[in-house]
């Protein structure tokens, strides 16, 4: 569902911004990092280091 006043997906109102997860989710994400040559696995265990480098 859109807000129609901006033309955004309603789940982005007032500023809100998917979790990490829900934009690698994403299907056409996931087509997008398939044609780029990401790997999933290889993504989230480099975001998973630079989580514990944050600390």
């Amino acid at each position: 569902m859109f807000d129609h006043r901006s033309r955004r997906p309603a789940c982005y109102a007032g500023n809100a911004e998917p979790s990490l997860d829900e934009v690698i989710g994403d299907p056409m994400v996931r087509h997008l990092m398939a044609r780029d040559g990401v790997v999933v696995e290889s993504l989230m265990s480099l975001l998973d280091e630079v989580r514990l480098r944050l600390r």
